[in-house]
């Protein structure tokens, strides 16, 4: 498939005006999963990211359904925790200003 050209130039706009590029396409440098479909890019992305940072396995049109599934579970964790947090620190900032509540 070829390169999104288009996208290409308003990535590489933005890169120049956020972080004072210039910046050099490098095209198809880093070893990721191929697609099937149009609807897994994020998954294949970022397991494009953790397999060049982290060393994971390589992502498989054979494993999307699994994955789908592991990182809404991982998001929905990440969500939860966060809700209980953030939930904890104003119940307890609540109880420790001045209020109607002491």
């Amino acid at each position: 498939m070829p390169a999104p050209k288009e996208a290409i130039k308003k990535l590489q706009w933005w890169l120049q005006k956020r972080f004072r590029g210039p910046f050099t396409n490098c095209g198809d440098a880093l070893e990721h999963g191929r697609q099937d479909d149009a609807t897994e890019c994020g998954i294949v992305t970022a397991n494009t990211a953790a397999r060049e940072v982290f060393h994971d396995a390589l992502w498989t049109s054979n494993q999307k359904n699994v994955e789908r599934v592991d990182w809404f579970h991982m998001l929905c964790a990440a969500h939860v925790n966060d809700v209980r947090v953030n939930t904890s620190c104003t119940v307890h900032n609540l109880k420790s200003s001045p209020s109607i509540f002491k």
